[in-house]
């Protein structure tokens, strides 16, 4: 399988959500402990996302650079689920928070990986 870049999984519009931004304190006072990525680093990789993102700072996800360096966002639930290889027609009800649905795609299993195990297991 060929390398697929950070970039290919990050929606645009998404930057212009301001509810996924972190605040200029959060960043001065947690920053060189956030994991935080370039999306065109080709060498770019997230780690895992829990339930608690969007919540806890600490060691419950990656974050993203924005642009020009404008400034540091979380990932959007449905960025998780391209992450994650969710089919593309998958969508949350439209009843759940924001808060909601990065608990319900944190802790997730990738269904690319989950799917070639179950290909390659002799039942």
């Amino acid at each position: 399988r060929t390398k697929r870049e950070l970039n290919e999984f990050v929606i645009p519009a998404c930057d212009q959500d301001p509810s996924l931004y972190l605040s200029s304190d959060v960043l001065a006072r947690f920053g060189p402990g956030l994991r935080i990525l370039d999306r065109n680093d080709p060498a770019a990789y997230t780690t895992c996302f829990t339930s608690s993102y969007g919540g806890a700072l600490m060691r419950s996800g990656s974050y993203l650079r924005t642009g020009q360096g404008t400034g540091v966002r979380r990932f959007a639930p449905e960025e998780i689920l391209r992450l994650l290889q969710f089919p593309p027609d998958f969508e949350f009800p439209p009843d759940l928070s924001l808060q909601q649905r990065w608990k319900q795609v944190g802790n997730s299993l990738s269904v690319g990986i989950v799917t070639e195990l179950l290909r390659s297991a002799n039942f």
